[in-house]
Order: structure tokens, then sequence, then C-alpha cells
């Protein structure tokens, strides 16, 4: 327990340095991090860091898309997203450090099941 205190310590530091200000819900293995910009309610899902590394993101936006929002959570994490998808009213960004294809080529099964809401998946 004391590992994951102090990494969610940690997150609180980098989300305050870089202007982000987020209600935290601790999970078993991660965070659900919920807030607000001037235009949108945000939704980040990531795991608790190991090794130096959150191992993936998502990041879930109202519908219009922040570019300057994106690079901010790129340093948060540490790279860059490989793609995003709308999923109803929503624009879903993912962070993968690892296996992305297999990420990827998950969420295209999803989308093409007729009950999903997940649609328009693109590579970035």
């Amino acid at each position: 327990m004391k590992a994951q205190d102090d990494d969610l310590k940690k997150l609180i530091i980098k989300l305050d340095e870089l202007g982000l200000d987020f209600k935290i819900t601790v999970l078993y293995d991660g965070y659900v991090c919920e807030g607000r910009n001037i235009y949108k309610d945000i939704q980040m899902i990531l795991p608790a860091e190991e090794n130096g590394w959150r191992e993936f993101m998502k990041l879930k936006l109202e519908k219009k898309e922040e570019k300057s929002l994106i690079s901010l959570f790129s340093k948060l994490i540490g790279y860059f997203p490989f793609c995003k998808y709308l999923k109803g009213e929503n624009i879903v960004y993912e962070w993968k450090r690892r296996h992305q294809e297999e990420r990827f080529h998950e969420l295209i099964r999803i989308s093409n099941k007729s009950d999903t809401s997940i649609i328009q998946i693109e590579k970035l």
C-alpha cells in the first residue's frame, strides 16, 4: 500500500506541475482521474507506475479535439498516444507503451461488433 501511496503523491505532483486539477479515485491497480478544463469534461484511466513507467493511459474528452491537452497528457505519461476513436459522444485517446498493434486490432474487432459504440478508429 505504501508504494501506491507514493505513486499517488507523484501523480498528484505531476498533474499539479502541468496545471491539471483532477479528482482522483484510487483503484486496486491504478487510478481514474476526472476533471474539467475550460471547454470540456475530461476522464483519464491509468495504471500505477511500475519501474518508472505507466504502461497505458486512456483519455476521454467531450467531442471537441484539443491538441494542447494531448501534448500535456503525453508529458504526464512520457510518450505519445498511438490511436484515437469516437465512443458515443466522446473522443478517446489511448497511450500504450508496448503491444500497440495488438491493442489497435483489438479495438477494430470491438468496433466491428454491432452492439459497440466505438467508431472511427484512427492510428496516430
